[in-house]
C-alpha cells in the first residue's frame, strides 16, 4: 500500500512538472530602442484581376512547360536604402520606420530573398571600409531577423567603398555612401 501511495506521487509530481507554468521569454533586445506608437489599422486596397491570375507572371521553358518567373522578375523591390552616421554602424532612429517598411514589404512578399549590401565612403583604407561595411549590414539583417524576417531569407555581403553611389567629393557625397542597400534576389 505505501508503495503503491509513493508511484502515484510521483507520478503526480513529474505530471505537474512536465506541464508546468509556461516560459516565460525575454523581451527582443536591437541596437535601438523602439518607441511604442499607435498606429490605425487602414484597409487594404481591391485586388486587381491581374492579381487573381496565378500564371500572369508565367513563361514556357524550351520544352514547353509552364515556369513562374524568378522572385526578381516578379516584383519591383519595395526596399529602401538606409543611411549611417561617419564610422559607425549603430542604427539611427530615422532609420527604424524605413526598416519597418521594409518588413512590411518582406512579409508581403514570402519568397523574396534578399541580399544586404553594406557600403561606406572613401575615407579609410579598403580594409577598414569592407569591415565596417559588413557590421552594418550584419546589424540590419540583425535587426530584421528580430522583426520576424527568417535569416535565411537575408544574406550579407560588404562592399565597403566600391560602387559608391556618389563619385563628388563633398560631405553629402560620403553621407550618401554610408548606407545599406537591399537587393532583392
Amino acid at each position: 500500500m505505501l508503495n503503491r501511495y509513493w508511484v502515484v506521487m510521483t507520478m503526480f509530481l513529474m505530471l505537474m512538472v512536465t506541464t508546468g507554468c509556461r516560459k516565460k521569454v525575454a523581451p527582443i533586445s536591437s541596437a535601438v530602442d523602439l518607441k511604442e506608437e499607435r498606429v490605425e489599422k487602414q484597409p487594404l486596397p481591391p485586388l486587381e484581376e491581374e492579381a487573381l491570375d496565378p500564371l500572369r507572371d508565367a513563361r514556357l521553358d524550351e520544352e514547353g512547360l509552364i515556369v513562374r518567373k524568378a522572385p526578381s522578375e516578379q516584383m519591383p523591390s519595395g526596399l529602401e536604402d538606409i543611411y549611417f552616421d561617419f564610422d559607425q554602424w549603430a542604427l539611427r532612429q530615422d532609420t527604424v520606420s524605413v526598416l519597418e517598411n521594409n518588413v512590411f514589404w518582406l512579409h508581403s512578399n514570402p519568397n523574396a530573398k534578399i541580399q544586404v549590401e553594406g557600403y561606406c565612403d572613401e575615407k579609410g583604407t579598403e580594409e577598414y571600409n569592407l569591415a565596417l561595411g559588413e557590421r552594418r549590414a550584419r546589424s540590419t539583417s540583425e535587426f530584421l531577423a528580430n522583426l520576424g524576417i527568417s535569416p535565411a531569407r537575408i544574406s550579407v555581403i560588404s562592399y565597403g567603398e566600391e560602387s559608391g553611389g556618389c563619385a563628388d567629393d563633398n560631405d553629402a557625397c560620403h553621407a550618401k555612401n554610408r548606407r545599406v542597400h537591399f537587393a532583392v534576389k
